[in-house]
C-alpha cells in the first residue's frame, strides 16, 4: 500500500507544516492526540495521566495503575492512544 502521491495544487509550506506536525506527533502524547485531532484538547487530569505515561514510556515508571472515576477518559489515552504512541519505531 502506498500513499497518494500529493496533487500538484499541494503548496511546499503546507508540506512542511504537515512533516513537522508529524515529528512533533512522535515527541509527546500530547502532541499525538492534537495531531489525530479528536475534537478535543486535554483537561487538567487527563495531562496528568499523559504525564506519567511518557514516563512509563521512558522507562521511568516500571508500573502504573490509574485509578479514576468512570468516565474520565483513562481506557482513551491508556488503551486506545498510548499504544499507537509507543509501538512507533525508535527515532
Amino acid at each position: 500500500m502506498s500513499e497518494d502521491p500529493p496533487s500538484p495544487s499541494t503548496s511546499p509550506h503546507t508540506l512542511l507544516s504537515e512533516l513537522l506536525a508529524r515529528k512533533n506527533a512522535q515527541s509527546s502524547l500530547t502532541e499525538y492526540v492534537r495531531y489525530l485531532d479528536l475534537g478535543f484538547t486535554p483537561a487538567a487530569h487527563h495531562r496528568l495521566m499523559i504525564r506519567h505515561l511518557e514516563e512509563v514510556e521512558r522507562g521511568e515508571c516500571p508500573r502504573l495503575m490509574l485509578f479514576l472515576p468512570p468516565g474520565s477518559a483513562k481506557s482513551t489515552y491508556a488503551s486506545q492512544i498510548f499504544p499507537g504512541l509507543v509501538s512507533r519505531p525508535p527515532s
